[in-house]
């Protein structure tokens, strides 16, 4: 898994590869367990036993482990959502809660 300033890998870099210096990466967690839906959604269990979950769109702190094991195996995942509405003409802010349906994984997963 990559992203614009980051990767995960299954293997370590060489020592050289690793610290403070310009051209090299900064370890910044070893994991115990990660699962990657799509970009930008995903969940880490990290070796101190820290959780990193990420959602982009809804609010990550309404999923958990048990929800991203949903998604591996393919089965939706429905988060509620809260958006604010402007309305400039009454000058009025309203709170509007829907439900956003997160896609699983489809097909056969290969580790």
């Amino acid at each position: 898994m990559s992203d614009t300033d980051s990767v995960v890998l299954t293997i370590p870099l060489a020592d050289e590869l690793v610290g403070t210096e310009i051209g090299q990466m900064k370890l910044e967690n070893k994991f115990k367990l990660a699962i990657f839906i799509r970009k930008k959604l995903y969940y880490i269990l990290t070796q101190s036993g820290k959780e990193i979950i990420k959602a982009s769109g809804v609010d990550s702190s309404k999923l958990n482990y048990r929800l991203f094991l949903d998604l591996l195996s393919g089965k939706p995942v429905q988060i509620e959502k809260i958006q604010f509405k402007l309305d400039w003409k009454e000058l009025t802010v309203k709170v509007v809660k829907s439900n956003v349906t997160l896609r699983g994984l489809k097909g056969e997963i290969k580790f």
